[in-house]
């Protein structure tokens, strides 16, 4: 059996090898059309080719750009201003800015044709099944032209929901998927009712994207994390977690005034700094970026330095980001933090899903929450592969 998984990110790898590894006798190409970033890149090649079981191969072109205009741009305000009524203003405008005007030119999108290469490049793959994320993206990526080469010669597709915002903050999924797996009766309920997702289509099989941080792990020990990172072993820390510039602002006023109240209870700051800012937040007095240059867990080394960060928190701190998920999947308590910013916490529709769970005790059931129960996600994804390749 041939599969052919597309990933918008490199990163994206990370998430969905949990399954993949599980697969035997299955030959696994990965085509995505980034490099790896805020990671080091030949940590995650060399991690990508776990086994030998994959190949990992650079999309040829991206997709045209009177389609992205034209086409898929037209497609969100339709779906954000039509469907997506209750969703923030924030994220209505961040998605379809100067797009409502050509709302009468959307029936250009049927005359699209994937590019000539990416054509030829499918017929060579000649894959069995593709496996994609949400395909909720705009078209910044080419997994949606290979995905609509797949549906055009009849080869199913298999959308995966790898994160918890996927469903109301980007897009429409396009091109529909034959079959989704998502975590748990939210999701569900998102595909239905916005995407136009058939309920005999979906399959609850939890968060698997969240998967690698339920591995049992070894923590560094307290003392030697403390002395690499100069905090003091013997004071209680605290963390707190940064999102990126489009959700929270650059977060210095913010992280400054938290420092300030931690720092009163004799408590060490540790910031997990978003990339695209921690120089700027490294220079905040009472504050330690760990890592200095910022991080996504992206592959192994960047996630146990993260589970050794929340491991020995008393206590984390953020405003919207997924890494309070990780967190609390570590078995710490975590809270959020509103500072004027509701358009992206308590009037955000997938915000409003956690926001019940960042009281500090949402540790104790987040799994349920993820969808995760006795039997692991990528043993549940694993098994409907192999059925369907018998």
């Amino acid at each position: 059996m041939k599969i052919l998984v597309l990933l918008q990110f490199p990163q994206q790898l990370e998430q969905f090898k949990c399954f993949l590894r599980k697969l035997d006798d299955v030959e696994i190409t990965v085509i995505t059309d980034t490099r790896p970033a805020y990671s080091n890149m030949d940590r995650w090649y060399r991690e990508g080719a776990w086994k030998n079981k994959i190949r990992i191969l650079n999309s040829p072109v991206f997709p045209h750009p009177w389609y992205y205009v034209l086409g898929r741009n037209i497609d969100d305000a339709r779906f954000f201003y039509w469907k997506l009524k209750t969703q923030s203003e924030y994220y209505k405008k961040r998605a379809t800015a100067p797009w409502p005007a050509f709302l009468p030119l959307a029936w250009l999108k049927k005359f699209y044709k994937p590019h000539k290469a990416i054509r030829q490049d499918f017929a060579k793959l000649n894959p069995d099944l593709v496996i994609t994320s949400s395909l909720a993206f705009r078209p910044l990526h080419v997994d949606q032209d290979f995905a609509l080469e797949a549906k055009r010669r009849g080869v199913p597709v298999w959308s995966f929901i790898n994160n918890w915002d996927a469903l109301t903050t980007k897009a429409a999924m396009y091109p529909m998927p034959d079959r989704v797996f998502c975590w748990n009766v939210f999701q569900e309920n998102e595909l239905i009712k916005y995407h136009g997702v058939a309920p005999e289509k979906i399959m609850k099989v939890g968060a698997f994207s969240f998967e690698r941080w339920l591995e049992p792990r070894r923590a560094t020990p307290r003392r030697e994390f403390c002395k690499k990172w100069g905090l003091d072993e013997m004071r209680p820390i605290i963390t707190y977690l940064s999102s990126s510039n489009s959700i929270a602002g650059d977060e210095i006023d913010g992280v400054t005034q938290f420092a300030g109240y931690a720092t009163g209870r004799r408590e060490q700051v540790v910031v997990r700094a978003h990339p695209d800012k921690a120089d700027k937040l490294a220079q905040i007095k009472g504050v330690t970026c760990i890592p200095k240059a910022g991080e996504n867990p992206t592959d192994e080394e960047a996630t146990q330095l993260a589970w050794d960060t929340y491991y020995h928190s008393k206590e984390i701190y953020g405003i919207n980001t997924s890494a309070m998920i990780d967190a609390m999947l570590v078995g710490r308590p975590v809270f959020g933090i509103n500072i004027n910013r509701v358009e992206v916490t308590t009037k955000c529709l997938h915000y409003q899903q956690l926001e019940p769970y960042l009281d500090g005790e949402g540790y104790k059931v987040i799994r349920k929450w993820l969808g995760i129960g006795d039997r692991l996600p990528s043993d549940l994804i694993a098994e409907a592969i192999k059925c369907y390749n018998k």
